[in-house]
């Protein structure tokens, strides 16, 4: 194919043509990339390009997932493994067109020890991480660390070494097993992994109930369903409800199931479904569940739930410090202050309304 005369099309058509070649060649997706890098912003003229001549699925497919194939050639470079979660996986792996799953960032999971050395990675090319309360707060608490890095959109990497945002789950996961039945595949040129199909339908299951329950769901739902359907004759449906009880996921079990069956046709058995529906979740998991799924949460609500579950008075005396406390570089971005003379009075409206947020909490018990 001939090279695209630079004089007789805008830097937005260049751009566009290198991206439909960068479907089959990945040195012309390098090529967009360089020219992305040395011209004046042009996305606005890009995306209505994209727009009227109907190729915005596939520029979507050329470049976000090519940003994720790179990113996950340099961890296989670096020696590191990751498991890709919920819509790259869907997009890519299940539906199998990145037209029918669309995704606002990808979703990949390491092990804690490696997640500095991604984090290092990402940082170097271009990406910029979230800002936590206090430095090293997020690994400490959390179960994920946010990265995005501006272009025509935003494209975001999460970086996650636990699958569920609370304590009680991070401590509880046997992220073993997790990873002991992961399936290998590729992601254009690196290789990958994505959970097995028992562990997939767990943590879509519980990603839906405890991140999701007050949204729109019918996107989550059918990605369970479509799971289902492509892993219909692979899942061990036994194990699957045996690995629900360990990992204190009876309850989102039990509310998706009967859903994407009746609802969406899924093929779940019918024993399966009695089975699941006699199960017993433990008292501590049903709790959990109830402050996820409440159908408005505090702050004070969400740090109560955190810090019944953090395992020793020390860390928990931090987090509630880390919470109440945060760095200078957090409080200004976060109540945009126009000048650091006016930070003690943003650190007391802070503190008040932690306080008001404590004292409702416990009007409400």
């Amino acid at each position: 194919m001939t090279t695209i005369e630079q004089g007789s099309l805008s830097k937005a058509a260049q751009f566009a043509r290198l991206c439909l070649r960068g479907r089959a060649d990945p040195h012309s997706l390098q090529q967009a990339q360089s020219l992305a890098e040395s011209s004046r912003p042009f996305w606005e003229e890009f995306l209505a390009l994209a727009n009227e001549e109907k190729i915005s699925p596939l520029l979507y497919d050329a470049l976000f997932f090519h940003e994720l194939s790179i990113y996950l050639h340099r961890l296989e470079s670096a020696g590191l493994q990751a498991i890709m979660l919920k819509g790259a996986v869907m997009a890519e792996v299940v539906y199998g067109n990145i037209a029918l799953r669309p995704l606002l960032d990808l979703d990949l999971l390491l092990d804690l020890q490696h997640v500095p050395d991604a984090l290092q990675i990402l940082l170097s090319v271009g990406y910029a991480q979230d800002i936590e309360p206090q430095q090293g707060a997020a690994l400490e608490y959390e179960n994920e660390i946010l990265l995005s890095k501006p272009g025509i959109e935003e494209v975001g990497i999460e970086l996650h070494w636990s699958l569920f945002d609370s304590p009680y789950y991070q401590d509880l996961l046997p992220m073993d097993w997790f990873w002991d039945t992961a399936l290998p595949t590729t992601f254009g040129e690196a290789a990958s992994l994505i959970l097995g199909p028992e562990a997939q339908i767990l943590h879509l299951c519980g990603h839906l109930s405890l991140h999701h329950n007050r949204e729109p769901d019918l996107l989550w739902l059918n990605d369970i369903a479509e799971v289902i359907h492509f892993y219909k004759n692979k899942i061990d449906w036994n194990l699957l409800l045996e690995k629900a009880q360990v990992c204190k996921l009876v309850l989102p079990v039990q509310r998706v199931f009967p859903r994407v069956a009746g609802e969406l046709g899924a093929p779940i058995p019918d024993e399966v479904l009695t089975s699941c529906s006699s199960l017993s979740a433990s008292p501590d998991e049903t709790q959990v569940f109830a402050w996820h799924t409440a159908p408005e949460r505090s702050a004070a609500q969400r740090i109560w739930s955190d810090i019944v579950y953090i395992p020793d008075w020390s860390r928990r005396l931090h987090y509630v410090l880390v919470k109440l406390l945060p760095s200078p570089s957090y409080m200004i971005p976060r109540y945009r202050i126009p000048f650091r003379l006016l930070l003690p009075f943003y650190y007391l409206y802070h503190l008040l309304i932690g306080l008001y947020s404590g004292v409702h909490l416990l009007v409400r018990r």
